[in-house]
């Protein structure tokens, strides 16, 4: 339900998550190699979850184009963001512990430049992309 006057959703719908499948769930873990796709660690099929790329909540669907093989841990920790706003969450708790742990360091001061100069230019090249997308 769209509230008009505040421009915002006040009620949603829950989507019900599919029960998939042995052979689904065996297809995603191939396509994946057998690790997560979220942090790269080898996993077995039986440790596997099945993480959605594009998560339910955020209008993401039931099918198996949306699916991925992710690891306990990671499916926890993405909860419900969308891959691009993991992957900034991921990248600022980085940062933090390096600087924490490296602040004094000329070396960290050299990769921390660096690492700031390569983000910058991501998050230039997304904005970007996102003002050229028809919509």
């Amino acid at each position: 339900v769209y509230d008009t006057e505040t421009n915002k959703i006040c009620w949603r719908s829950q989507r019900r998550r599919k029960h998939y499948s042995p052979e689904v769930r065996k297809m995603i873990y191939d396509k994946a190699d057998g690790r997560c796709a979220l942090c790269g660690r080898k996993i077995t099929l039986s440790d596997m979850t099945i993480d959605h790329i594009v998560p339910l909540n955020r209008n993401g669907e039931n099918s198996v184009n949306n699916l991925q093989c992710a690891c306990y841990a990671c499916n926890q920790f993405k909860s419900n963001i969308l891959p691009e706003d993991f992957m900034e969450r991921i990248t600022a708790i980085f940062m933090y512990q390096m600087e924490k742990k490296y602040s004094g360091k000329i070396r960290w001061k050299i990769i921390h430049k660096l690492l700031g100069s390569i983000m910058a230019k991501a998050r230039a090249t997304k904005e970007k992309h996102i003002e050229t997308k028809p919509e």
